[in-house]
Order: C-alpha cells, then structure tokens, then sequence
C-alpha cells in the first residue's frame, strides 16, 4: 500500500460508488421474509466480500466482521466521540483493511447510520470546510483511492435486530469493544 494519499476528485466522485440501500420488511413482519429478502439481495452479489459494521455509543465502540475470511476487528473509541464518527470509523476500518489485503469487490452492510454517512459522503460541501467532519474527509479519499484500483464498492442499509446471523455477530463484536486496550 502507498502511503500517498489522493485527494477526492471534485466532480463525479460519488459517481464512482454504487450505492444500493435494501428497506427489509419491519420486525413485526415474519423474520423469514425478512431473511428471504436479504438472502434475495445480497446473491445478486455473489463475488462482494460482505463486511458488517457496527458501532455504539454505549459501548464506545465499532466493529467490523467478514464471516467469509472470519476476520473479527473492533476498535474503543473515545468517549466523545459521536455515533455518526463511530459509524464513519468503522466504514474506514473496514475499507482500510480491505485496502491492505487488496480484497474486492466489497459490500458494506449496516443496520445503524451509514445511511447519514453516505448523504454526507455525496454532499457538495466543500472539503475545506470547517463543517465537514474530519472522518468524512478520510473515507472520501479512501473510498476514492479504492475505486481508483478498480474496487467495486456497495453499500447497503439493513433492518437491525431480524436475526441475520452475521449483523447479530458483529452487533456482539461491537459491544465488547470496550476492553479493547489501545483506543482508535
């Protein structure tokens, strides 16, 4: 990996990002349909490497988890930090472990506010702003140098607490962050 760090094109950078958000039935709906739906999804997929995160403000904590590779990363975050940045850590955890294997195609999926982080990826704010959020700024430059090596980048939102095996595991791997050691 280089440690040159491109910056984000101004103009069709969002463009270079598929973004598919998945609306599963509610709770009160029969958890099969809803495990239906998701499985129905996410075969249209069959080559993505599948990345579950999560993060929490209780715990102070984000997670990621591949069930595919069995990799299992969570990260103690400060107490101060928001969980709009802990959910922007996590997407950057993930992808920069992706970048360092040099894995791809990939699909993020979350069931919390990634759904925020990708309206304020595609807004037009300017990056020198003092209102754009620092963590921003780093996965769009990440998420910019990953297309620019030809990664293929989804990112889809599902229903939490539905009994989809790997989110529940990763919603555990998150709760435990906080005896991780070394803080983020």
């Amino acid at each position: 990996m280089s440690n040159i760090i491109k910056k984000p094109p101004q103009s069709d950078f969002f463009q270079a990002l598929e973004t598919s958000i998945i609306l599963i039935p509610s709770y009160s709906e029969l958890h099969t349909l809803s495990k239906t739906t998701f499985n129905d999804y996410t075969a249209k997929y069959p080559n993505h490497l599948h990345i579950y995160i999560d993060a929490s403000k209780q715990s102070d904590g984000c997670a990621f988890y591949m069930s595919s590779l069995d990799v299992k990363e969570k990260f103690k975050l400060n107490s101060n930090t928001s969980i709009f940045s802990s959910e922007t850590i996590a997407i950057i955890k993930a992808c920069q472990y992706t970048e360092n294997k040099n894995l791809k195609p990939i699909n993020i999926l979350s069931d919390s506010l990634s759904v925020s982080v990708l309206k304020s990826l595609s807004s037009q704010l300017d990056e020198n702003s003092v209102n754009v959020n620092p963590y921003i700024k780093e996965l769009k430059i990440l998420l910019s140098n990953l297309t620019t090596m030809q990664c293929n980048i989804v990112f889809t939102w599902i229903k939490a607490h539905i009994g989809l095996e790997n989110n529940e595991k990763v919603d555990q791997l998150e709760k435990t962050a906080f005896s991780v050691a070394r803080k983020h």
